[in-house]
């Protein structure tokens, strides 16, 4: 059981001037940090701004990377966004746990405790692939979602990152001159 004073509530820490980034940034309820604000739209922000509590480390991180990348997002898709990187979270959880129970000799041997909690994480790992699936489409992170329902694949404000950019192969369509 925990001894002493309970810890000062972060909110209170803001509104007080005191929060520390290094001292309480890891707690669940801090603030978290946008980097690119001036590049966002006000959607953007309102999703970052209204991110769920709930949401833990590498849950937390994707759904930052993804609203900042999105440039489509509106604050409509938060309940979307949460059950997909959600999703992703418990996935990459799943797979990381099936790859310890393949390294098992154990896994071999039909019945073993290894070997159901192998078959366990691959049924995990299956329908939770079904659903990322499934929510990207309607997220439009998939390319053919975002041309089929017309949004620009391309962010304005985001570079070419195409593979053939550094080759100097452009689309036949794309005004720019070629290399």
């Amino acid at each position: 059981m925990p001894r002493g004073r309970p810890p000062k509530p972060t909110a209170l820490h803001l509104l007080q001037g005191t929060f520390r980034r290094d001292r309480h940034g890891k707690r669940r309820d801090a603030p978290w940090p946008v980097k690119r604000c001036a590049e966002l739209t006000p959607a953007q922000a309102k999703l970052l701004k209204e991110m769920p509590r709930h949401l833990e480390g590498e849950a937390r991180q994707h759904y930052v990377d993804l609203v900042t990348e999105g440039h489509w997002f509106e604050p409509v898709d938060r309940a979307l966004l949460t059950s997909y990187v959600t999703a992703v979270s418990i996935h990459n959880e799943a797979s990381r746990e099936l790859s310890r129970c393949l390294q098992d000799p154990a896994f071999a041997v039909p019945g073993s405790d290894t070997n159901k909690a192998g078959d366990a994480y691959s049924r995990i790992v299956q329908r939770q692939s079904q659903l990322i699936f499934r929510l990207s489409d309607e997220l439009l992170l998939n390319p053919v979602a975002r041309a089929r329902h017309g949004v620009e694949v391309r962010s304005p404000s985001a570079p070419d990152n195409s593979p053939w950019a550094q080759f100097g192969v452009f689309d036949r369509d794309d005004p720019s001159p070629s290399a």
